[in-house]
């Protein structure tokens, strides 16, 4: 999961609400204009680096007038939380889109589960990316055994689900790691390729799994490093 740092509300946003102040009633997400979702995804597109939320798949990458593959989550379900069904700070984009209710991990399958942060591990935290670690197979585990948060949090996303694991380890080996890289990086490489995959690119995206990639790579370059030490220190002795 990667770090989501929140902007400024959307100006449309901010409007619509500030022209429903003295009408609470109709200051409900189901009646945001279809001019103010589009001002959400923008921003929200361009803070997340055009990434899913939860599960940092690519989204809004296609043509404009591609279907669009990503639908604004409330992290603290409307159901739940009524009070904050309008609050920018608790809105994120996530795979998939409307037209793919079927899909069994991410939003979609937290649905309208309790998420706080005594037990969810939420994107708007920077400890998240620090919390889940994953590994060189794809795979995710809480960082800590016992942080009780972030288990919950990878079940409840299904986090492991077979489709996630393969393109994380695509992931993977497209950067020249893991078992079925055919062309491994060297640990200087893998420590170049730490610092930069989290930026952005021109046309403002991130890589997809960014934070997976990352941990692998510095995992590598730390160790290959150990090892090269080691190997010098018995040379040397």
């Amino acid at each position: 999961m990667r770090f989501i740092k929140k902007g400024s509300e959307p100006a449309a946003l901010r409007k619509f609400k500030a022209e429903n102040k003295q009408t609470p009633e109709v200051l409900t997400y189901s009646a945001l204009r279809a001019d103010i979702r589009s001002d959400l995804y923008a921003c929200m597109l361009a803070e997340q680096g055009k990434l899913c939320a939860y599960t940092m798949a690519p989204i809004g990458r296609g043509p404009a007038d591609a279907r669009r593959d990503f639908h604004i989550e409330h992290i603290q379900p409307r159901s739940r939380y009524p009070e904050r069904q309008l609050d920018y700070d608790n809105l994120v984009l996530c795979a998939p889109g409307s037209e793919n209710a079927g899909v069994e991990f991410g939003a979609r399958r937290k649905s309208d589960a309790d998420a706080s942060d005594a037990n969810f591990v939420s994107p708007l935290n920077a400890s998240c990316e620090t919390r889940l670690k994953f590994g060189v197979n794809g795979a995710v585990a809480p960082s800590d055994a016992g942080d009780q948060a972030a288990s919950r949090t990878i079940d409840l996303l299904a986090l492991n689900h077979p489709s996630l694991l393969d393109a994380r380890r695509q992931a993977l080996k497209a950067q020249g790691l893991g078992p079925s890289a055919r062309k491994p990086i060297s640990a200087a490489e893998a420590g170049r390729l730490a610092a930069a995959i989290m930026t952005a690119d021109l046309r403002g995206e991130i890589a997809p799994y960014c934070v997976a990639v990352r941990q692998v790579a510095e995992r590598f370059a730390r160790q290959s490093k150990a090892h090269a030490a080691r190997v010098k220190g018995a040379a040397g002795g």
